[in-house]
């Protein structure tokens, strides 16, 4: 079936309106392709942009680039150098851990995250340095707070010293830097200032104390006739201050000293009582024989007894004797002296009342 020519032209003008939107289509195609950024176009400007310090800018391009390249390397070096302006602290720590190993293939961008690198590494080093000195001046702050609590007295004298020199050998040691943080320095000095008068008041008591300790060197055997050096040294010791009685280091010879003659003498009495007692009764049974018979007293050698003054005796022994150098005391080491009557004694020594 043939078309009419007026049938044939619709179908005419049709396909040269598909040709002329085809033609268009392509035309806008080709336009796209020759204008429009490619990838590497937008690579290239990110890149710029960060040299330039545009980070916003460059982070929009950097996103849409995706994984194409190092875009998420630049990207993380973007984030980085941003954090990097408000970064203090700990906080360089975990920057200075992203960079780490991070690399990026443009050369414009290596000298800059070189050099970031090396400020995260400087700023951490820094901080820790800071906290380091910071902690040492804490621990030489909390020593000398310590001082306050120590005993000035001079009881306590060498361990205090020894606490003061501590922290104060521990402050020495620290740097100019460290020293600067240290606000209670005041405090040690005064502390050291307060032992010296310790110390002089250590060497004060010393003085005094020196001749009370000299004369209980020199005591001896204690005897009856001990009585004054005792006396003499125990009022030295109690009018020695409290704290200076404590370096009379041989105090305890002295109590000694003073024991033993408090028995010697409480055994003396009790002797002198028996042998006044006995005496009596001797006396009094001597009359009674003498009034009955006509006879004296006589001593051990039939004669009559006529010894007067004063004589010797122990306590132990039978008779009684004229001097203390008689060779029957040689070995006595308690000897009493008195009258014949008080001695308790009926005879006298053979070898010196002859």
């Amino acid at each position: 079936m043939k078309l009419t020519k007026q049938e044939g032209k619709p179908r005419k003008k049709w396909k040269r309106r598909l040709l002329t939107v085809l033609a268009c289509f392509l035309v806008l195609f080709v336009a796209v392709a020759i204008f429009a950024p490619s990838n590497q176009d937008k690579y290239d400007q990110a890149v710029t942009l960060v040299t330039e310090g545009e980070y916003d800018k460059a982070t929009e391009l950097l996103t849409e680039l995706a994984d194409y390249e190092d875009s998420q390397a630049i990207l993380t070096y973007v984030q980085c150098a941003e954090k990097a302006k408000t970064c203090s602290g700990s906080d360089w720590a975990a920057l200075n851990a992203t960079l780490g190993d991070l690399k990026l293939d443009a050369k414009e961008l290596q000298k800059p995250l070189a050099e970031l690198k090396e400020q995260a590494e400087v700023e951490q080093t820094a901080y820790e340095q800071e906290q380091a000195e910071q902690q040492e001046a804490e621990d030489v702050m909390a020593e000398i707070d310590g001082l306050a609590d120590l005993d000035y007295q001079v009881s306590a004298l060498e361990s205090s010293q020894k606490a003061i020199q501590t922290a104060r050998t521990h402050y020495d040691q620290c740097s100019q830097s460290v020293q600067a943080r240290i606000t209670n320095y005041d405090a040690l000095k005064q502390a050291e200032k307060q032992i010296k008068k310790t110390a002089k008041l250590d060497e004060e008591y010393q003085k005094q104390a020196e001749p009370v300790i000299k004369g209980i060197q020199v005591l001896g055997t204690v005897t009856l006739n001990s009585k004054s050096q005792l006396d003499q040294l125990t009022a030295q010791y109690k009018a020695l201050p409290k704290d200076c009685q404590a370096y009379v280091t041989n105090y305890d010879t002295l109590k000694a000293g003073n024991a033993s003659y408090e028995k010697l003498k409480k055994q003396y009495d009790a002797d002198q009582k028996a042998a006044a007692e006995k005496a009596a009764a001797q006396k009094a049974q001597q009359s009674k024989k003498n009034s009955s018979s006509g006879w004296e007293s006589s001593s051990g050698n039939g004669k009559t007894s006529s010894v007067g003054g004063t004589v010797y005796w122990t306590p132990g022994g039978s008779v009684y004797h004229k001097r203390t150098s008689c060779p029957s005391l040689a070995r006595s080491k308690t000897i009493y002296s008195g009258s014949v009557a008080e001695s308790g004694k009926s005879r006298g020594c053979k070898n010196c009342c002859k």
